[in-house]
């Protein structure tokens, strides 16, 4: 959702993974999230980021944890480990997910972007 919201506001970003997602470099910035800041794929993502001097930006739920160690900036956002109601990541994840479209709406703030211009960005509401 991050990324889609950032290319919406004529960002260039990419989701690691995709298969249009250009080598990452040491011009770029990667966001971690992992409310363990052990998870193995993004820990291996650091790795790469590492090795080419790419900035790590982490979001974590502590600051006990190897990514957030790896990082170069850093987010704790801390919320109960589990629930009955929301098991295993869900609390964390429905928190990354609250605080980075707070970010989006004042990246937009700061830009002077308003919906409207997203949507002309949009791939299916043109």
């Amino acid at each position: 959702m991050f990324a889609m919201r950032l290319v919406q506001m004529g960002f260039n970003a990419y989701f690691v993974g995709e298969t249009i997602a250009p080598v990452v470099t040491a011009r770029d910035s990667v966001i971690l999230l992992s409310g363990t800041g052990e998870t193995q794929g993004a820990l291996l993502v650091a790795q790469i980021c590492r090795k080419v001097n790419a900035k790590i930006i982490s979001i974590t739920s502590s600051k006990e944890n190897s990514i957030y160690k790896a990082s170069d900036f850093r987010i704790v956002l801390k919320t109960n480990k589990s629930s009955d109601l929301a098991p295993l990541g869900t609390l964390f994840e429905a928190s990354s997910h609250v605080l980075l479209d707070s970010m989006v709406a004042l990246l937009m703030k700061a830009r002077g972007e308003k919906e409207a211009d997203l949507r002309k960005r949009h791939a299916i509401w043109l």
